[in-house]
């Protein structure tokens, strides 16, 4: 809508003329007595401008909506992608005052799976998990099946914080602690083991083939809570591991 076409902008104005003029033959040839040449009486007229289309007109002005949503298109900055990038945290804790399976606390439930259930003890005292099975070779496992987005354009990222205490082996040997995360063809799962020389490792197997795929020193009996992260890149097919960084 033009607003320069409004009354209120393009309103009536005054202007002024001169009764008398030397060059009007009317005013210098009439016979009026009462003329006078050079007469300096002035006259007021109210001109309304002609082109005038709308009266009282209000222009109001309102934004909604989000901002930012388009963006105008540059010829100079050429052909250009961008990576999607779609995150989504979940948020686990354990404080060992239950057994996992009796956490009501937890966002999604722990479970306990054994192929012999009867061979496998566990027990909460003082905070502490107690964790084992009766019988070499028994397979056992508390999983907690947290959904993870899978897709080639898609990372997955899982952060564990825990401190060991002690084990069985009272830091001689394999303390048999396995945490990691299971995705499409893939089951990792880190292990806490000392050797003989005395030096302790943090293993990452592969627990579908039980073999051993990269391992770092590190003295996880120092008695200090450590974070221990797994980042899964399907699109280039591995996995990172990150200790304390």
């Amino acid at each position: 809508m033009p607003e320069t076409q409004s009354f209120e902008v393009r309103g009536p104005y005054v202007t002024q003329e001169y009764v008398s003029a030397l060059n009007r033959p009317e005013d210098v040839l009439n016979n009026d007595g009462d003329f006078t040449l050079n007469d300096g009486s002035i006259r007021y007229k109210l001109i309304v401008p002609d082109d005038v289309l709308y009266t009282s007109l209000d222009v109001i002005e309102q934004t909604t909506g989000v901002t930012d949503l388009l963006t105008p298109f540059c010829d100079d900055c050429g052909l250009q992608s961008f990576d999607l990038h779609y995150q989504k945290e979940v948020c686990l804790t354990y404080e060992g005052d239950v057994l996992p399976e009796n956490d009501t606390g937890a966002p999604t439930p722990w479970e306990l799976v054994s192929d012999t259930p009867g061979q496998v003890s566990t027990s909460i005292f003082g905070g502490i998990l107690t964790y084992s099975t009766g019988l070499s070779g028994t397979k056992t496992v508390y999983r907690n099946n947290t959904p993870l987005p899978d897709a080639p354009g898609l990372q997955t990222e899982v952060t564990f914080r825990l401190k060991l205490l002690n084990d069985s082996t009272l830091g001689t040997g394999d303390s048999q602690v396995r945490f990691g995360l299971s995705a499409p063809n893939m089951t990792l799962g880190l292990a806490f083991v000392t050797l003989p020389s005395a030096e302790r490792y943090v293993l990452v197997y592969d627990l579908n083939s039980e073999v051993i795929v990269g391992a770092s020193s590190f003295d996880y009996l120092d008695g200090n809570f450590h974070t221990y992260r797994i980042v899964r890149d399907p699109a280039l097919d591995q996995v990172s591991i990150f200790i304390d960084s």
